[in-house]
C-alpha cells in the first residue's frame, strides 16, 4: 500500500482501513476525525462516507468491503456497479435499516436516483439492498415498492458548488424548515420525506430543496461541514462565530448524533425526538435558560460546521 488512499478493508461494519490510517470506519463513515487527519487525509476528503457492500452473492460474496476514493480500488467498484442498475424513483420509498423489521434507516424522495440489483420478470419476494446515488446510503427495500422503481433513462450528475451558493440559498433553507415546522408533523426516526423528519433528514431535506446535497446522518455531516471552532471549544467561544445556516452538533464525545440549523443570536431550529425533544420540530437557544429541552441539548454541544460545498458521490457510482 503506497498511500492510504489505496486501502481497501476487507472484514465487518466496523472494520479499520489499516495502521497508515489508524482510523475506525463505520458503515457509512468514519468516526475517529482526528485521526484520520493525522494519516494525512485532505481536509476536503475527511470523514467522506465510504461505501460499504454487505455480505451477498449480488456483490460476489465479498463480506464487509470499505472503498473510498482511492485509485487502486477504481477496478472494484467498476466490477461492483456493473452488478447495479441506477434506477429514478417514481414516489417516495421507505428504506429499512435491516432485511427484516420496520426500523427505517431512511427515505428516498420521489425523482431520487437509486442504485438496485436489476430487477427480473420474476421480482424476489425479499428486500434488496439498495443505494441512494445523492448521498451513497444504503438501506433494504420492501418489495412493495419494487413498482416504484423506474430504469433510469440518463445518468446522475451531481452539481459541484462553492460557499458562494450556499450562501445565496441560506433564506430559502431556513424557510423550507420553517415551513416543515407549521405543518402537522411528528418526530420519525429515519424521516427525510414531509410532513415526519428525524434531525439530519430535515437538514439534508431542507438543503436538498436548493440542490445542495448533505450526507445522511448527523456525524456524517459533522464531518463534511468546516469546523466553526477546534474540537472541544465551549458555546461561549464558538457563539460569536456563527453564521446563519450553520450546522450545530450534539452528541457524546465519540460521536454526533444530533444536528440543528442556526438561526442567529443563540437560536437553532432543529427536529428532536419524543423522549427527551418535543416530538418534532422546534426552536430552542444555545443560551443558558430554564427549558428542559434546551437545557439538555446544551448540555451535549459538541461543535459547529459550516457547509462549504454539496456532497459528490464516488465518480465510479455516478455512471451507468
Amino acid at each position: 500500500m503506497d498511500t492510504p488512499y489505496d486501502i481497501i478493508s476487507v472484514g465487518s461494519t466496523q472494520g479499520r482501513w489499516g495502521t497508515e490510517t489508524a482510523c475506525q470506519v463505520g458503515l457509512l463513515g468514519v468516526y475517529d476525525l482526528d485521526q484520520w487527519r493525522e494519516a494525512g487525509i485532505p481536509n476536503g476528503e475527511v470523514g467522506k462516507p465510504a461505501l460499504y457492500l454487505p455480505p451477498s452473492p449480488i456483490y460476489g460474496g465479498i463480506e464487509g468491503v470499505s472503498v473510498r476514493r482511492m485509485s487502486r480500488s477504481a477496478g472494484m467498484v467498476n466490477s461492483l456497479n456493473r452488478s447495479l442498475q441506477l434506477f429514478t424513483l417514481a414516489a417516495n420509498v421507505n428504506l429499512y435499516d435491516a432485511p427484516t423489521g420496520d426500523r427505517l434507516a431512511t427515505q428516498g424522495a420521489a425523482a431520487r436516483f437509486l442504485w438496485a440489483p436489476a430487477l427480473q420478470p420474476a421480482q424476489p419476494t425479499a428486500r434488496l439492498y439498495v443505494q441512494l446515488a445523492e448521498d451513497e446510503y444504503w438501506g433494504w427495500l420492501d418489495p412493495s415498492d419494487y413498482p416504484k422503481l423506474q430504469p433510469a433513462t440518463t445518468p446522475y450528475q451531481p452539481i459541484p458548488c462553492d460557499r458562494a451558493t450556499v450562501v445565496s440559498a441560506i433564506e430559502a433553507i431556513i424557510e423550507f424548515c420553517e415551513a416543515a415546522r407549521r405543518v402537522p408533523h411528528e418526530y420519525l426516526w429515519g424521516g427525510t420525506v414531509a410532513p415526519h423528519y428525524d434531525c439530519s433528514g430535515l437538514i439534508q431535506a431542507s438543503f436538498a430543496s436548493q440542490g445542495i446535497w448533505l450526507p445522511r446522518d448527523a456525524y456524517q455531516q459533522e464531518a463534511f461541514t468546516t469546523p466553526i471552532a477546534p474540537r472541544g471549544a465551549t458555546i461561549d467561544e464558538v457563539l460569536p462565530k456563527l453564521e446563519r445556516g450553520d450546522l450545530i452538533f450534539f452528541g457524546a464525545k465519540e460521536k454526533a448524533t444530533h444536528v440543528a440549523l442556526y438561526l442567529g443570536e443563540g437560536y437553532y431550529l432543529h427536529s428532536s425526538g419524543k423522549e427527551c425533544g418535543r416530538n418534532g420540530i422546534g426552536v430552542d437557544t444555545l443560551l443558558p435558560s430554564a427549558d428542559p429541552v434546551g437545557t439538555a441539548y446544551r448540555q451535549q454541544f459538541r461543535g459547529a460546521g459550516r457547509v462549504e460545498s454539496s456532497y459528490l458521490p464516488m465518480p465510479n457510482f455516478c455512471a451507468f
